[in-house]
C-alpha cells in the first residue's frame, strides 16, 4: 500500500527541525532526548534526492562523485547487497551509480561541494565525529519519526518513505529502467 510524501509535507518537516522542537519527553513531562542535529535537513534532502539507504547516505564521500559516460554520478557502495552476498574484496563489491540531477547538484553545492570536491570527507556532516554505522543511522530514523509525528498528518511515514518517494519519481521518469538507477534486480 504505497504512501505518498507530498512536497508540502516534506517542506513542513524540514521547517519543524529546530532545537526547540527536538526535545522528546517521557510521558509528556520529563525530557528524554534531544533529537535535533543541524545536519538533519541536509540528510533528509539527500535521502529524497538520491534514494539511498541510511548507511549508504552516512558513508558517501565527496571522492565518490565521478563522471561516468559524461554524466556526474555518485558511486554509492551497495552495502546491503555486498553484506548479503559476502562481497568482501574491492573488485567483488557492487556500486550503484546515482545520477547527480540539477536538484541534487544544488543540494551538494549547499553542502560544500566546492570546498570538499574530490576529498575523502563524508558528504553528510563531514565535521561530525560519531559512528557512521548504527549510531548515525539510528539518529536519522529516530529524529525523522520524532519530527514527523509533530506534523500531526495522520499518516505513518518513516525515514524509508524518502527512499520510496525517490523510486516512485524514478519509475515515473524512466519506467522499468528505473531499477538500473535504484540498484534493484527487478521492477517488483
Amino acid at each position: 500500500n504505497p504512501k505518498q510524501f507530498p512536497k508540502e509535507e516534506f517542506e513542513a518537516l524540514l521547517k519543524q527541525i529546530t532545537p526547540e522542537n527536538g526535545i522528546g519527553y517521557d510521558n509528556g513531562i520529563k525530557p528524554r532526548r534531544n533529537y535535533y542535529y543541524s545536519w538533519l535537513p541536509f540528510a533528509y534532502r539527500l535521502a529524497l534526492e538520491t534514494g539511498r539507504r541510511r548507511e549508504e547516505l552516512t558513508t558517501m564521500k565527496w571522492s565518490d562523485i565521478k563522471e561516468i559516460n559524461g554524466e556526474l554520478c555518485i558511486l554509492v557502495l551497495d552495502i546491503k547487497v555486498n553484506r548479503i552476498k559476502k562481497r568482501l574484496t574491492e573488485n567483488q563489491k557492487r556500486y550503484n551509480p546515482t545520477p547527480v540531477t540539477p536538484e541534487l547538484m544544488q543540494l551538494l553545492s549547499e553542502m560544500g561541494y566546492e570546498k570538499y570536491k574530490g576529498t575523502d570527507n563524508y558528504i553528510l556532516a563531514p565535521e561530525v565525529n560519531i559512528s557512521r554505522g548504527k549510531v548515525m543511522c539510528n539518529i536519522l530514523s529516530r529524529s525523522f519519526a520524532h519530527y514527523y509525528k509533530q506534523l500531526n498528518t495522520g499518516n505513518k511515514l518513516t525515514f524509508k518513505s524518502l527512499r520510496k518517494a525517490n523510486f516512485t519519481q524514478l519509475q515515473l521518469k524512466y519506467g522499468d529502467n528505473a531499477r538500473f538507477i535504484s540498484g534493484h534486480t527487478s521492477t517488483n
